[in-house]
């Protein structure tokens, strides 16, 4: 639910709440069941709080997708490689350091990986979450750039799709 959605919803309880302090069943202007109010605002309130349980669970979900999903991807040569590549991606895009990762096989490399992704807080992934669910549907970006490395053509369109994140951020912190 929308923030504003949200505060339109607390400023009309807020207005009802006042009516109903003075509203009188005696007078001929509107009369509030102060009954039905509580009701309507125990519904309001649950409704709210199961939008925030559903927005976060959806967001741990994609989490859930991207461990489950990420393994195929990387364990294909086409798109990588060598362990570098994998290597790349996850320190240039994650932010993730594999230690003595040359001495390691893919396997392991991956399995480190999808791990120190676990670990994470899915807030630290919105962004690569977001961007890799934009890359993977663009049909396009194959098509124009079927002959480029996969990892290198993925980290262009990280940078660029990081881009107005990063603005954004910076103008969030001068302010």
């Amino acid at each position: 639910m929308r923030k504003e959605a949200k505060e339109i919803i607390y400023i009309v309880l807020d207005f009802l709440e006042s009516f109903a302090r003075t509203s009188r069943e005696n007078m001929n202007l509107i009369c509030v069941n102060k009954t039905a109010l509580e009701d309507v605002k125990k519904e309001l309130f649950s409704l709210l709080e199961q939008t925030e349980k559903t927005k976060s669970y959806k967001r741990v979900d994609k989490k859930t997708e991207l461990i489950g999903t990420l393994p195929s991807v990387l364990i294909n040569k086409n798109k990588f490689p060598t362990n570098e590549s994998i290597v790349k991606l996850a320190e240039k895009s994650l932010n993730l350091k594999i230690p003595n990762w040359q001495k390691k096989s893919r396997n392991e490399i991956i399995g480190i990986l999808i791990a120190k992704i676990a670990e994470k807080d899915i807030s630290e992934l919105d962004l690569f979450i977001k961007a890799w669910q934009e890359f993977v549907e663009q049909k396009e970006i194959k098509k124009e750039h079927a002959r480029e490395d996969f990892v290198d053509l993925w980290l262009k369109f990280f940078e660029h799709y990081k881009k107005p994140f990063s603005k954004s951020l910076s103008q969030v912190t001068t302010e």
